[in-house]
């Protein structure tokens, strides 16, 4: 409830707030002492069919230009909107470009204090086949041709949907511009079952292995399996099985040779 409760915060108010609800439990409903001063539409799912879904049903149903994302576990600081709505108009807003902000991670598995993190900017499918740094789900803008563009999110994986829809948006020639303010606070608040990082590294890499890799080169592609390796070593790591995140880490840092974690430099650290 608090990350709609920071959109209806914001200085400048969206046209319209889709709300989609993944089949949970307890249908969601609008608490009675939320003032919404726009359109808000509820979208509840048949079945619980993961993120990817989600974000699809909620592109579907939206009826803006512009669409922009808020994962129910994070908040849009309140100048958000305004700020990056600012930033846009000195950009070149083509259809095939993401806007995203800084954002301040807390990770309450690692208990370290909480980083301001800004997110580099990036012009090709070889840059976004490095990783997923930037919160798509929670900072990202994108004029809704884009989807038309690339397509939706892949509704079989249940994890690494946002870095899979990027990779196609690389590759279709999208670029990211980041506007160097913290935006939003993301929550770390659980970490994956390594079995669906597991079987989601296997579908993306199915997926480049065949024509569509082409587009990544080879040193593109090792970048791709590097990174898929790294979020399973992670993934391993906290459930437990430090053995197998081993053996993930190490075949990440062989297929890209590097002498730190990440692939290439992720985030500006600070505010610009």
């Amino acid at each position: 409830m608090a990350a709609l409760r920071s959109v209806m915060a914001q200085h400048v108010l969206p046209i319209e707030v889709i709300i989609v609800d993944d089949h949970s439990s307890v249908p969601f409903a609008l608490p009675p002492d939320l003032k919404t001063a726009v359109p808000v539409e509820i979208v509840r799912l048949d079945n619980n069919n993961g993120a990817a879904a989600a974000r699809n049903a909620g592109i579907a149903a939206a009826t803006g230009e512009w669409i922009a994302f808020l994962d129910s576990d994070d908040i849009w600081m309140p100048d958000k909107l305004s700020r990056q709505a600012a930033f846009m108009k000195d950009e070149v807003a083509g259809t095939l470009t993401c806007f995203a902000t800084g954002f301040r991670r807390i990770d309450v598995f690692r208990g370290s204090k909480p980083e301001e993190l800004v997110p580099a900017s990036a012009e090709s499918a070889h840059a976004f086949a490095a990783g997923c740094w930037y919160a798509p789900g929670s900072t990202a803008i994108l004029h809704r041709n884009a989807f038309d563009s690339v397509g939706g999110f892949d509704p079989s994986l249940r994890r690494l949907e946002d870095f899979d829809w990027f990779l196609r948006f690389g590759a279709a020639g999208g670029r990211l511009r980041v506007a160097p303010f913290t935006g939003s606070l993301v929550n770390v608040a659980h970490r994956p079952a390594p079995r669906k990082v597991e079987e989601a590294r296997a579908a993306i890499l199915a997926k480049w292995s065949g024509e569509a890799g082409g587009s990544l080169g080879t040193k593109g592609r090792a970048r791709l399996a590097a990174y898929l390796d790294l979020e399973c070593a992670s993934a391993n790591y906290y459930g437990g099985n430090r053995f197998r995140a081993f053996y993930f880490l190490a075949g990440s840092l062989a297929k890209v040779p590097r002498l730190h974690v990440q692939i290439e430099r992720w985030w500006l650290h600070g505010e610009g």
